[in-house]
């Protein structure tokens, strides 16, 4: 993927030097042009590639679950999850997000790289669609709003270890809560 950014950056400059081509040594032993786009192209298809890799990589993991577990319920489950996520189509729009989200997210729900707020969003929007109607007082919202109070609360000042729920509360001289989490591991 490094190759092709910085293909993409040299042809950029090439194009605006007049060039109309690119030449790949691999393909018909470089005796045939290819139009500049080709670039845009291989980038788009090594994105293509990497979000297929994920996706099988899932649904494998998926698959073995089925014969890892003996409890009937947790098989009826793996079951209708594998029909369901076989059904998808490719990187179709989701309803979450106002629609910015598809269904090629989903895979990062079968594995254990950290979730993005996309994903995290995505739990809350479906957290709150399930909300019984009798907890008419309790709002679940995105990481936007929450941001957004840290940012009114505390300004500028950074993510660290003292945005506990009893500093905020103590701070904020309210009685109100939220709990930040603490990034351990890499980024």
């Amino acid at each position: 993927m490094e190759f092709i950014q910085s293909l993409e950056v040299a042809a950029g400059q090439a194009w605006l030097d007049g060039a109309k081509s690119v030449v790949d040594q691999r393909y018909n032993n470089a005796t045939d042009r290819l139009p500049l786009w080709t670039i845009s192209f291989w980038k788009e298809m090594a994105a293509v590639h990497k979000l297929q890799t994920r996706w099988t990589r899932g649904m494998s993991w998926l698959q073995q679950q089925k014969t890892k577990h003996q409890d009937k319920k947790i098989l009826d489950l793996t079951a209708e999850a594998v029909k369901i996520l076989d059904s998808l189509p490719w990187n179709a729009p989701m309803p979450y997000g106002h629609g910015g989200g598809n269904t090629c997210l989903l895979s990062w729900f079968l594995e254990t790289e950290w979730l993005s707020d996309e994903h995290i969003d995505m739990m809350m929007e479906d957290l709150a669609m399930e909300m019984p109607p009798t907890m008419n007082k309790t709002q679940i919202a995105i990481l936007a709003f929450l941001n957004e109070v840290r940012n009114l609360v505390f300004g500028s000042l950074v993510w660290s270890s003292f945005l506990t729920p009893r500093a905020i509360n103590r701070n904020c001289n309210q009685s109100f809560y939220f709990w930040f989490l603490k990034k351990t591991g890499p980024n």
